[in-house]
């Protein structure tokens, strides 16, 4: 069995800071990271949290995912908003995808993954 990976998300934080200014504060977070593989990514457009994130775990985009936001349209209009979930999500996300080939995921606070599938393992899901 060879290494495990990881990928380690932190929303609205920009490399400049997390491996920069503040690398010091966290200092096991800056060990991974000189241990292993990190960069910078590009967000979305918009580049908000929940169609950020769906892109990211999904490989599709916001257009391709209809999440624009914390709030979509049902319709075509401003009177039926609902909350982005996972039940939203049509496309089929890494953790889907690693458990059909029976690989164990562990999934931790990831935007849109309330309520969770029953497709992984362990979960802490997140609205």
């Amino acid at each position: 069995m060879g290494p495990k990976p990881i990928i380690i998300g932190l929303d609205c934080a920009t490399p400049r800071l997390v491996f920069g200014e503040f690398a010091s504060e966290m200092p096991r977070l800056d060990a991974l990271a000189r241990r292993g593989r990190y960069g910078h990514l590009e967000s979305t457009t918009p580049p908000i949290t929940v169609p950020a994130w769906t892109a990211l775990v999904t490989g599709k985009d916001p257009g391709q995912l209809g999440c624009y936001g914390f709030r979509n349209r049902s319709t075509h209009g401003y009177d039926d908003l609902f909350f982005a979930n996972a039940s939203t999500v049509r496309e089929p996300t890494l953790w889907n995808v690693l458990s059909r080939l029976r690989k164990r995921c562990i999934i931790l606070n990831v935007p849109q993954t309330y309520p969770p599938s029953r497709s992984t393992e362990s979960w802490t899901a997140a609205f």
